[in-house]
């Protein structure tokens, strides 16, 4: 911090002389920071070059930023064993979320969004298209600040709610064409390969949200189920591919069944360089049957197929594989 304020210090004695510090060492000292709210924030006050590489970071992973926590004293891999509450204000945490979302969405401003009462028609446009700036999306961060702004808009009826989940995760599926990193990752590999302290909303946001799932075999998360769906179904789309085709990082640690998003990215992805996947069903899943052991075979076969299809596989991690 220190630093940091000694710079912007030199550019004020500096105004209308030309030295300054090179785009690359400022990117560098930034980069040094990502997993720091607070000295970000200063970067973003040092001058305009500061404020540029700062700013090019932030809306690279701002989910992740969101939900990143700095105020939570126990190790990373203790904390996700205790299940410890972070000190972040959930209001403060649910505006933000709510900001942000909107930044998004009102850059297409969707007549759809209006129609459904996600956005107002009198809502200004944004000009600047931040989509170019998103190169890594979490689902599960996503989900997670989509589930923030229906907690901040209490107001909201229950169908717009239902209407608002669906439509943004498909909306932000659409219109992200420079994508290198999609994770939908519910066992915080990303925090842990970072070190870093995921929010503890992440961990106990309750995903469980219909009334109508009692049979042991179909009790995986709705959502989780849901989105997967809506993954595999968008990747099918020509007109879509590009969100998947410039991918060098995938990320896939929930329960869910993923042999068919395997077949459809092994179709369309051919650049993957790292890739860390989770094979695993409760126990009690292999009570339900030869179909379910049919499926685990399915997902082993078709991940393999992923596996061949890239060029450039340098890092794979798989976790958590059945004993059968």
């Amino acid at each position: 911090m220190l630093l940091l304020n000694f710079f912007k210090k030199k550019n004020e004695n500096n105004v209308g002389n030309s030295k300054t510090l090179p785009p690359e060492l400022i990117r560098s000292i930034v980069l040094h920071l990502k997993n720091d709210k607070k000295s970000l924030h200063s970067c973003l006050l040092v001058s305009r070059d500061w404020c540029k590489e700062t700013v090019d970071l932030l809306w690279k992973q701002p989910f992740h930023f969101l939900y990143t926590c700095n105020k939570i004293n126990p190790s990373v891999f203790s904390r996700f064993k205790n299940s410890k509450q972070c000190h972040c204000s959930n209001e403060k945490r649910q505006y933000q979320a709510t900001n942000l979302l909107m930044t998004y969405l009102l850059i297409k401003h969707d007549k759809a969004f209006v129609e459904k009462g996600i956005i107002k028609a009198k809502s200004e446009r944004i000009t600047f298209d931040y989509f170019e700036f998103l190169f890594v999306l979490d689902l599960h961060e996503l989900y997670c600040a989509i589930k923030d702004w229906n907690q901040w808009n209490k107001s909201n009826s229950k169908s717009i709610k239902k209407n608002a989940s669906e439509s943004i995760m498909k909306y932000f599926i659409m219109n992200t064409p420079k994508l290198k990193i999609l994770s939908f990752d519910t066992k915080f590999i990303f925090y842990k390969i970072n070190n870093i302290n995921p929010c503890s909303f992440l961990i106990n946001v309750d995903k469980y949200d219909r009334d109508d799932v009692n049979d042991d075999c179909n009790r995986f998360s709705y959502w989780d189920n849901y989105i997967l769906k809506l993954l595999i179904k968008e990747s099918k789309i020509p007109e879509i591919t590009q969100f998947f085709a410039n991918l060098t990082e995938l990320i896939l640690t929930i329960r869910e069944r993923k042999y068919e998003i395997f077949s459809s990215l092994s179709l369309i992805c051919y650049n993957i360089q790292k890739l860390i996947i989770r094979i695993d069903y409760p126990i009690y899943y292999f009570y339900c049957g030869n179909a379910a052991r049919a499926e685990v075979s399915s997902e082993s076969y078709y991940l393999a197929s992923l596996i061949r299809s890239q060029h450039n596989l340098v890092h794979f991690e798989l976790f958590d594989i059945p004993e059968m």
